[in-house]
């Protein structure tokens, strides 16, 4: 369930990733959740270019930057992160890092981390910097 607090875009994409979570039936697939590639394989199969998710027909939250996959696209407001069970969180942090202080700085307000594993220890070194500059879903 989504909070009422946040954001009307982010709320959106939110329920866009959480809509195609239950359409692709991912939770069903562990194997999907072992890299960050994997997962967003699935749930955007045929709909990714660059870094953009373009698909119309999804809702209002559809169009998104997503890390891993290919090159920079335009910047958007929201950010998408996957991390695999089968590998480190550290790389994806990083990435998102530099994504909303360098190459999309002023323009990413939102980050959503898609994960297959969390470690509260880990966050817990870089999300300062998130909190200076968005706002962060784990």
């Amino acid at each position: 369930m989504i909070r009422n607090d946040i954001p009307s875009e982010l709320r959106d994409a939110i329920e866009t990733v959480e809509n195609l979570e239950r359409q692709k039936e991912i939770t069903h697939d562990r194997q999907a959740y072992s890299t960050g590639t994997r997962i967003i394989n699935t749930l955007f199969p045929e709909e990714i270019k660059g870094t953009e998710r373009l698909d119309k027909g999804a809702g209002k939250g559809a169009i998104m930057n997503i890390i891993p996959k290919g090159r920079p696209g335009v910047c958007r407001e929201t950010l998408l992160v996957a991390v695999g069970w089968n590998e480190a969180l550290e790389k994806p942090i990083l990435e998102a890092i530099v994504h909303l202080t360098s190459r999309c700085r002023g323009t990413t307000k939102y980050v959503i981390f898609y994960a297959g594993w969390w470690s509260s220890k880990i966050w817990s070194e870089y999300k300062s910097d998130f909190q200076k500059n968005a706002i962060t879903v784990g």
